[in-house]
Order: structure tokens, then C-alpha cells, then sequence
């Protein structure tokens, strides 16, 4: 056991060293979208208000996220390196409590180190939550999410279940006080309950009774099954009601009256693409490990002696699935999707991979105990493995190049717009509006929040706009200040009449659609004109 401590502190140093290597040279190159509505929203005439994030939302009720950035604004201002070091601490943290969590559990020991290894290594959900400095709403919530449960497996371990103590109190506070902010920093976390009470419903014991299969729980031993999965989400129950109510309090969006990309539906089409997209982007490593060592296997079958009586770990498959499924639960309606969704439910994919993984081992332990053939699995984990490496870096590098764009183009335009008068509005004409790292993807919505925070008194609002709809602004510049952005340089102001480079206006000038647009909206207009007699 003393070996095996060592080598799962080794293998965990060595995949935060991974972590490190991978996200840190991407982390903190600059702030995006979201990012400037988090800092402008708890802003008050320039100053920061540590009590607006209770008060006003911009559209989700997540007062710790906006605490997070309120504290770190005060420190940092507007230098968006420590925001991003924010977020890959935190996502170090949860690769060490996903481990001691796991590990807690007796029956789940030997599955502790390989879910973590699978948990950092996500290629959707990790490199979103740690790129993008909003992502911290996820990192912030699988921290407590995780928090809550590691200390109510310790309030269940405590003592004997017929015996209180203070020592047993304090931990079930502790429960109540991670769960409550789980909850702040993220709506997500109401999948907590449930997922306790089906892991509790569904224990060993109601799997499979007295180790035996193709038994029949009695009505009684499973209705005692039933109230003790009551009981044991309790103490989740009055941080639910309290937050449930700021919430309502707070008009925050809900499923019923949120705009459409939030608003939940049950059209049977966008549930299975919700299920497929989501098992593929949390477990795609999963599949691709698991479905190479079955090619392996099936290629060698003729020289393995399988070995009998070897069965499938049940109750930790299980787990895995009710993990998944719970803490999916909340998003499956949803008809956007995003990859920070699968942060958390990724856990119960590796809990699954493993089982099987697992599995197979015993079942064919004589082709393991070949060198060739270990060699052979050896050699094509570590292809495997390497490949992944290089596609995580080239992910976390297309957030840090989106970063990158964005506090250049920060630089340029905020002292450029200082002559720009009260409630004037910005027009900035990006041609690269289409690729993935292009100002429009960058700054986005994002364009106004951060005007506001550099001057928070002139009230401009502003916009970014694709070459195919210059068309649009060139007969009416009153009262907007044009730029346009080539090639990471603002150029402008620029006049009503030379709108545009003439590079940029060639694009603007192929077969555009605005004109049969003009052509219709007239004759229907002349058309209305005549039917009125006019």
C-alpha cells in the first residue's frame, strides 16, 4: 500500500506538471466577451460595489462568480494575467479533489487515480474552463460541488450512524456551507440531491443482495432503502430553499422566460443530439483508449485463455452512470450547448471507462501477462496519449491567440475613442469577422461593457460589424465614430464618405443582399401606398 501512495503521488505530481506545461503559457493573454460584462457589472461609477453582484445579474443568479472578479478587479484592475492564474489554480485544486474524493471511498480506491488522470486530460470542458477567465463559473461550482461531498462522506463516516456528536455537527455545517456556495457560483449544483440519493438508493446492497444475482428486493428492505436516500439528502435541502428564493428575488432567468438559447424544451430531436454530443465531448479519450485495447484484444483472441467467474464492478458502473445523468440533467433541455457543461459530468464517463477497463484486464489477464503483447498496449497508450497532448495545446492556444487579440485591440481603441462625446456610438468594420480568432469572436457583445469600465461616465455604446454590412452606415455617419481593424491595427476615425480601405470595400462590394432587401421593402411599400390611395 506504502508503494502504491508513492505512485499515485508521483503520477499526480506528473500530470500537474502536464497541466502546467499545456495551460500556463495560454492562461491570462487577455479578457473576452463575457469577461468585460463579469468586471462592468460590479462597477458603480468606476468604483467597485462588492454587494451589486446580489443585486443586479446579467441574466444568471451567480453572485460568487461575481465576487471572484469584483475582489480580483480591486487587486488587479485590468490586467488580465491573474484572472487567468485564478482559473488554473482552481482547476489544479479540482483535479486533487476529484483524487481525495474517490479515494475516500473504499469499494472506489483502486479506480481513484486513473478517473483524475481522465478528469485532466478532457479536451472540451478543461481547456474552455481554464482558457476563457468566465469559465470560472464551472470551476468555481465542480470546486464546492466536489467540497460539499468529500465533507459529507466524512460526516457519514464519523461516528456510528446511532451516535451525534459536535465533531459530526460540524461537518454536516460544513456540507450545508460548500453546497450553499456551490450554488452561488453556479445553478448547475441543484444536481447535487439527486445525484446523492440515487448513489444512496442504488448502494451495493440494492444492486445485489447478498452477492447474489437475479434476486428480487423485497417491498419492505426497499422502501427502508428509499427513506434512507430521504434522509441522507436533508442537509442539502435548506441551502436549496434559501438560494431558491434569492434567486425569484433576484429576476434571474429561468427555464420558462429565458431567452431562447436558455429555454428549455423536450423536442425528443435536440435531447439525443444534447446526449450524443455531450458522451462524445467528455469522453472522447475514454472511447478512443477503451476502443483500442478491445482492437487489440480481438486481434490477439485465439492465444488468451479468458479468465472465468470474472464479472463486471456493478455498483461503481452505477455510480458512474448516476453521476453523469445527474449532474447532466440540468442541460439536456437546453438547446445551446457548450463545452464547460461536461466539467463535472465527465467524472462519470471515467467511472465507466474504468469499470470496463477494469474488466477486461481480469478477463484477459494471460494477454496482459505477455511482454509483447503489454508492449503492444504500452505503445499504443502512449500514441495516444502524446497525440492528445499536442491537440490540448493547440486548444488551449486558440484561447490564448483570442486573448491576445483582444488586449491588442484594448490597447489601441481605448485611448483612440477619448474624443468621442456623450452617448455617441462606435462602428468597427472587422473583414476577418469570420475567423476564429477575429475581433468580432473576441470582443463581441463584450464591445460595450468595455468602453464602460475605461469611461463609465460618457454612457458610448458601440459595435462590431462583418464587411457585409458596411453597406448599411456609409449614407448615415451622424452621430458614429467609424474605425475599422486590419491586421491587429485600429485605423480610423475614419469619415462618412471614406467609410472603408479600398480593399475592404471591394469585398463589401460583391452581389450583396441588401439591394433585392431594398428592391422588395419598396415595392411593398409602394404597393401599401397605392392600396391606401395614397
Amino acid at each position: 500500500m506504502e508503494t502504491s501512495k508513492k505512485i499515485n503521488i508521483l503520477v499526480l505530481g506528473l500530470v500537474m506538471i502536464l497541466q502546467l506545461i499545456i495551460y500556463a503559457p495560454h492562461v491570462g493573454t487577455g479578457f473576452v466577451t463575457d469577461d468585460f460584462v463579469w468586471l462592468e457589472s460590479n462597477m458603480v461609477k468606476g468604483k467597485v460595489d462588492f454587494l451589486r453582484p446580489f443585486t443586479v445579474i446579467t441574466g444568471f443568479y451567480r453572485p460568487l462568480t461575481g465576487l471572484s472578479f469584483a475582489w480580483q478587479y480591486k487587486l488587479h484592475g485590468m490586467n488580465p494575467g491573474p484572472y487567468g492564474w485564478f482559473n488554473l489554480l482552481f482547476h489544479l485544486v479540482n483535479i486533487l479533489m476529484v483524487y481525495v474524493l474517490v479515494s475516500s471511498l473504499k469499494t472506489f480506491g483502486k479506480y481513484a487515480l486513473p478517473v483524475t488522470v481522465l478528469f485532466a486530460l478532457n479536451a472540451k470542458g478543461v481547456p474552455m474552463a481554464v482558457g476563457w477567465i468566465s469559465g470560472r463559473t464551472t470551476l468555481l461550482c465542480a470546486f464546492f460541488v466536489l467540497l460539499s461531498l468529500y465533507f459529507y462522506l466524512q460526516a457519514r463516516n464519523s461516528t456510528s450512524p446511532k451516535t451525534w456528536s459536535f465533531k459530526r455537527t460540524w461537518r454536516y455545517l460544513l456540507v450545508a456551507t460548500a453546497y450553499a456556495a456551490a450554488l452561488l457560483s453556479k445553478e448547475t449544483a441543484i444536481a447535487v440531491p439527486v445525484f446523492v440519493f440515487l448513489f444512496v438508493l442504488l448502494s451495493p446492497t440494492t444492486l445485489d443482495p447478498k452477492g447474489k444475482t437475479g434476486i428480487s428486493i423485497p417491498l419492505d428492505g426497499f422502501l427502508k432503502k428509499f427513506r434512507c436516500a430521504f434522509y441522507s439528502i436533508l442537509i442539502f435541502i435548506p441551502p436549496l430553499i434559501v438560494y431558491f428564493i434569492l434567486r425569484l428575488q433576484s429576476n434571474a432567468y429561468t427555464p420558462l422566460d429565458a431567452p431562447d438559447i436558455y429555454r428549455y424544451t423536450l423536442e425528443p430531436g435536440i435531447l439525443l443530439k444534447n446526449v450524443w454530443e455531450y458522451l462524445t465531448r467528455a469522453g472522447m479519450l475514454d472511447i478512443l483508449i477503451l476502443g483500442g485495447l478491445v482492437l487489440v484484444i480481438l486481434f490477439s483472441r485465439r492465444n488468451i485463455k479468458t479468465g472465468e467467474g470474472k464479472k463486471i464492478d456493478r455498483p461503481v458502473l452505477a455510480a458512474g452512470i448516476v453521476w453523469l445523468m445527474a449532474f447532466l440533467l440540468p442541460l439536456l433541455p437546453l438547446p445551446v450547448r457548450s463545452d464547460l457543461y461536461v466539467y463535472l459530468p465527465q467524472v462519470g464517463i471515467h467511472f465507466m471507462t474504468m469499470t470496463c477497463m477494469f474488466y477486461l484486464w481480469e478477463k484477459n489477464r494471460s494477454f496482459f501477462n505477455e511482454r509483447k503483447k503489454r508492449f503492444t498496449v504500452l505503445l499504443l497508450l502512449v500514441l495516444v496519449l502524446s497525440t492528445w497532448m499536442v491537440s490540448l495545446f493547440i486548444r488551449a492556444s486558440e484561447y490564448g491567440k483570442a486573448g491576445e487579440v483582444s488586449t491588442n485591440f484594448t490597447r489601441q481603441l481605448i485611448p483612440a475613442v477619448s474624443g468621442m462625446k456623450n452617448w455617441q456610438r462606435l462602428v468597427i468594420i472587422d473583414p476577418d469577422s469570420e475567423k476564429s480568432s477575429s475581433l468580432t469572436r473576441s470582443i463581441s457583445y463584450g464591445l460595450d461593457p468595455l468602453m464602460a469600465l475605461y469611461y463609465p461616465q460618457k454612457n458610448l455604446k458601440g459595435e462590431i460589424i462583418g464587411v457585409g454590412r458596411v453597406s448599411r452606415w456609409k449614407d448615415d455617419p451622424h452621430n458614429l465614430y467609424f474605425f475599422s481593424w486590419r491586421d491587429g491595427r485600429l485605423l480610423g476615425p475614419l469619415s462618412g464618405k471614406i467609410l472603408i480601405p479600398t480593399e475592404i470595400r471591394e469585398k463589401s462590394q460583391k452581389p450583396v443582399h441588401h439591394r433585392p432587401q431594398r428592391l422588395k421593402k419598396r415595392k411593398e411599400r409602394l404597393r401599401r401606398n397605392k392600396d391606401q390611395g395614397k
